[in-house]
């Protein structure tokens, strides 16, 4: 179609540009232009303040990182701070008790032997002997059948704790070493047939001879059998902290003794002979029998010892508990001996001449490194 002339000073036909600047000029007569300011307030409070405080109701949907709002990275950085806060405290408490390992536990009681009669009454022994007043077997004479049994039957109750030991003679003239830690139940008088008492922890024993009353010592899971002899019996159970094991352990040193164990078998010891039990058997063997009663005169003698065993003794006897650093410590074999009159002080610094690991005083504890 040809075009008109219009009267206008056009020159040529006009270029697709000059078309569309145009056209965007008469839009602009029709069209209000936007206003970008209050178009960013409603988009700020439609969605990003929404997307605050309502992230959990509102389904994920994904923004232009650029839109990501200053309080979400706020939290997504503290979050991550405290994750890391936490692990880096279960390290660092995890990495502290693995270190250190509480071998031994001191006991919360006072150093003392005490007597407990069969009401139930307690006393204080401040003396280390004790010597019962000793009674003629007469002393049923003229007195009923059930008379004469709750004579027989007035039980005393003997206790040393942690530091201390205690020597009783006996009515029969039967004289008995109680260590550290130990307990005796025995009668005030014995019956005529027979002289019966009950140990745990460990005692020594110098039994006075009589061939008409066998004297009888009960323990856990044993009882021996003798007329008159000299042994040492330990029984002991594993520790607080369950590191050491129950140990049981009867060694002859004069005469002859009769073993009856918890499974009823019988064994008649030799001196210089031990039963024990290791790994729940019962077993024999020949041994030394002047390490095993030294502590009868006040010494720590230990010959072939675990550091682990001799540690638990020492930590017993001063009541003081024992941390170590490496278990596989405990397990070493020594050859120690140091007098029980000693301070701890004295005691570790014997124990660092040794030079098997590092011992020291901290803190109210043993702390054995390596």
């Amino acid at each position: 179609m040809e075009k008109k002339d219009t009267g206008d000073n056009l020159q040529g036909m006009p270029t697709i540009h000059e078309e569309l600047e145009v056209k965007r000029c008469m839009n602009r007569r029709f069209v209000t232009a936007p206003d970008t300011g209050a178009a960013w307030e409603a988009f700020s409070r439609n969605y990003l303040d929404k997307e605050e405080n309502d992230d959990v109701k509102e389904p994920c949907r994904e923004t232009p990182k650029s839109h990501i709002s200053a309080k979400i990275l706020w939290r997504i950085v503290a979050s991550a701070a405290a994750v890391i806060a936490v692990l880096i405290v279960f390290n660092w408490n995890h990495l502290g008790r693995s270190d250190k390992h509480l071998f031994y536990e001191a006991k919360d009681d006072i150093a003392q032997v005490t007597l407990t009669d069969v009401s139930g009454n307690k006393t204080v022994v401040d003396q280390q002997k004790i010597i019962m007043s000793q009674q003629q077997n007469q002393t049923t004479v003229g007195k009923s059948q059930e008379n004469a049994s709750e004579i027989y039957n007035k039980i005393l109750h003997l206790v040393t704790s942690h530091g201390k030991t205690c020597e009783i003679t006996l009515e029969d003239g039967t004289t008995i070493w109680l260590n550290d830690e130990s307990a005796l139940d025995f009668p005030e008088h014995f019956s005529p047939t027979k002289r019966e008492v009950k140990v745990s922890g460990e005692a020594y024993f110098d039994v006075a001879k009589d061939a008409k009353r066998p004297f009888i010592v009960k323990g856990e899971g044993f009882e021996t059998r003798v007329l008159g002899t000299q042994f040492n019996i330990k029984s002991r159970s594993a520790n607080t902290t369950k590191t050491s094991d129950p140990v049981t352990e009867i060694t002859l040193v004069e005469g002859s003794i009769c073993v009856t164990d918890d499974k009823g078998m019988e064994q008649r010891l030799l001196p210089g002979q031990q039963y024990f039990i290791k790994n729940g058997q019962w077993n024999r063997k020949e041994v030394d029998t002047y390490p095993i009663t030294q502590w009868r005169e006040g010494f720590f003698y230990f010959d072939q010892t675990s550091l682990g065993d001799i540690l638990t003794d020492v930590g017993r006897w001063y009541n003081i508990n024992v941390v170590l650093e490496k278990p596989e410590l405990m397990d070493i074999i020594l050859h120690f001996v140091a007098e029980k009159s000693q301070s701890i002080e004295e005691v570790v610094t014997s124990l660092n001449m040794l030079k098997v690991a590092q011992i020291t005083l901290e803190d109210n504890k043993i702390v054995v490194r390596e």
